[in-house]
């Protein structure tokens, strides 16, 4: 059986011409872990050619709109994946010869998905110059175009990557250079601090940087993987930080419930849920997208914020017609904001308990997701999203803070206020 079979037709991916790839022999690097996946992965999707990385991303994501599910695995601010496809993992590479992503495909992944999401489409001629689709193979042979790239290429945090900015990503590194860090796959990360995600690893870093697919290398504990997503009393989902799942029988109308409490004492906080409707760029459909307190209803009234305000325990309720967003959404984003953080000095610090919970159209719960104390400067908060891939719903949940408030969060996706 080979990677590609089962397919309803046929579709060999191009391999042109293809050479070894050196090893760069940089231990504990971002680098040295694309290597590897090169080298051990039996197949490597690449898309490679002489332009900026965040074209090439875009360019990607254009033809296979999967490429905006992705996920940090590893941990690491550099791996990504897919939703319930632990063993494809993909890296993003730039530098003075061009940008390139690799998708590495070890020998357990899901072959359907591999030919439906990936192959099909970076094939279907939906990709233009200067960007080309190629195939590597095990051993790191991959076509001399890509070669060239990679030899003078540095990996690119997935964060930094646009409409992937819901993504953790490192601070820009103060001189002198950090130091290193030794990688031990159950505590750390190769690349410094760990990116705070907890998807089970395809493969774990070596003692080279490197990675192995599926376990960890010889001598060293197995990494835990995280709990799998529970179910209360109510026989329904509960997820962690990171974790998604598909809304199953849900209907096209769905609730999301944002509730939070403040810390008993001081002075009384004003907390807002609001919703972000974005399409294939990651950014909003447009600034009327953009659902709060001053904006309650979509344009196409998909998107209605129940409008109530409350202060110490409270929550706001933002209902979702999924049938009557338009097919060019991709996605909805939802935040809570503290009013006027900037003259008050208020932060996340002070507020507890945060939950979202997912709904149907009868009130029945389907998902529900406890979000961990924020961090300390944050003023602003992402708590999840839904997002569509081939025409299911998903929710992702999340905990990305925004210090400099909605402010931040709103230019972000693109928003005029």
């Amino acid at each position: 059986m080979g990677l590609f079979t089962g397919r309803s037709r046929p579709s060999t991916p191009r391999v042109p011409d293809l050479v070894p790839l050196g090893d760069p022999k940089a231990a504990d690097t971002a680098r040295q872990s694309a290597y590897i996946g090169l080298r051990r992965a039996p197949r490597s999707l690449l898309i490679h050619g002489r332009g900026a990385i965040a074209d090439c991303f875009e360019r990607g994501a254009a033809a296979a709109p999967v490429l905006r599910t992705t996920e940090l695995v590893c941990p690491s601010w550099y791996l990504g994946g897919f939703p319930g496809c632990d063993e494809i993992i993909w890296s993003a590479l730039s530098g003075p010869a061009g940008s390139a992503l690799a998708v590495f495909c070890f020998a357990d992944s899901d072959a359907e998905f591999i030919a439906a999401q990936l192959v099909d489409r970076f094939e279907g001629k939906r990709l233009h110059p200067p960007w080309h689709f190629d195939t590597g193979l095990a051993g790191a042979m991959v076509p001399a175009a890509f070669a060239e790239i990679f030899a003078v290429a540095e990996p690119v945090p997935l964060g930094a990557l646009p409409g992937l900015g819901r993504l953790p990503a490192p601070a820009p590194p103060a001189p002198p250079a950090p130091s290193r860090v030794t990688a031990s796959p159950a505590t750390a990360s190769p690349l410094g601090e760990d990116p705070p995600v907890h998807r089970r690893p395809a493969f774990s870093v070596d003692s080279a940087g490197g990675v192995t697919p599926p376990g960890p290398p010889s001598g060293m504990p197995p990494n835990p993987a995280p709990p799998p997503p529970n179910t209360g009393h109510t026989g329904r989902v509960r997820l962690q930080r990171g974790q998604s799942e598909e809304l199953r029988d849900s209907g096209p109308r769905v609730s999301v419930t944002i509730g939070w409490r403040t810390r008993p004492g001081g002075v009384d906080m004003d907390l807002d849920a609001s919703a972000i409707v974005v399409d294939g760029r990651g950014k909003a459909v447009s600034d009327e997208h953009f659902v709060f307190y001053n904006n309650l209803r979509s344009p196409d009234g998909a998107v209605v914020h129940s409008g109530a305000e409350h202060l110490g325990a409270a929550e706001d309720v933002i209902g979702v017609d999924l049938g009557a967003l338009a097919p060019t959404v991709t996605g909805i984003v939802f935040a809570v904001s503290i009013y006027d953080s900037g003259t008050r000095g208020h932060t996340f610090d002070r507020v507890t308990d945060v939950y979202v919970r997912i709904a149907d159209g009868d009130g029945r719960q389907l998902l529900r997701y406890d979000a961990p104390r924020a961090a300390s400067e944050a003023t602003t908060m992402v708590f999840g999203e839904l997002y569509r891939v081939d025409g299911r719903w998903h929710f992702r949940a999340l905990g990305r803070g925004y210090p400099g408030g909605l402010d931040s969060l709103v230019r972000e996706y693109g928003i005029s206020v």
